[in-house]
């Protein structure tokens, strides 16, 4: 089984504890890293992973933001759904409107607004309707679907609602994949999934990544250009 484990980045913005993750990640499943930088355009970074892991053969890809801190046994847990999306609940705060919620939604208070999720459930998977990008685990089959069908991951097209237009990459993203014929999870069973604090990514912490991965990772990290 081949998996990665895809971070789209600002290029100075990898949270510590998501190192460390990525680490245990290789000794286990002997994952591929791949990252992409594009400054502030989390959605560019985004297109292209995608468009790397489409001329890929990966089993399963592992999309988490670089400024996520997940337990060592997410990967493990969302394997073990044997689906083909399914997100990870991770804790998010809006410095906005000072509003903490969960990045997933089971329902929408609209045809064009998802309901924001305030409390968990203690165990189990469930459906649902959409995510964020902060911790999803995606087969190879979704890739396939989109690809055959010639959809773009991210940016509106008529197979979605026109009001859809202009909106989040990722809600396009559950949408298109929802009007595909593909399902969606969360697993509940993880638990400690937070967006942080962001550190500076300094040779030091590089220094300190690589000595805790085995070679395989030293000499297969792959970062993609902004083009």
């Amino acid at each position: 089984m081949r998996i990665a484990i895809a971070i789209a980045t600002r290029g100075n913005d990898i949270y510590a504890k998501l190192l460390h993750f990525c680490c245990e990640a290789v000794k286990k499943y002997n994952c591929d890293i791949v990252t992409s930088e594009a400054g502030f355009s989390a959605e560019q970074a985004q297109t292209n992973l995608f468009h790397y892991i489409l001329s890929c053969d990966f089993d399963y890809v592992l999309l988490i933001d670089s400024d996520v801190a997940v337990p060592f046994d997410t990967l493990d847990k969302l394997l073990a759904c044997k689906t083909d999306i399914v997100s990870a609940p991770v804790l998010h705060y809006d410095p906005m409107t000072n509003d903490i919620h969960w990045n997933i939604s089971l329902e929408m208070i609209n045809p064009t607004e998802f309901k924001r999720l305030y409390e968990r459930k203690d165990s189990g998977v469930e459906e649902l309707m959409s995510s964020s990008f902060a911790c999803l685990l995606l087969s190879k089959k979704v890739f396939q679907i989109f690809k055959d069908a010639g959809e773009s991951f991210f940016t509106w097209s008529p197979l979605v609602d026109e009001r859809w237009n202009r909106r989040n990459s990722d809600n396009i993203f559950f949408l298109k994949a929802k009007a595909l014929g593909l399902r969606s999870f969360v697993c509940w069973e993880i638990k400690g999934a937070v967006h942080n604090r962001t550190i500076k990514l300094t040779d030091q912490l590089i220094t300190h990544f690589y000595a805790h991965c085995p070679q395989k990772c030293k000499s297969e990290i792959i970062e993609i250009k902004k083009p």
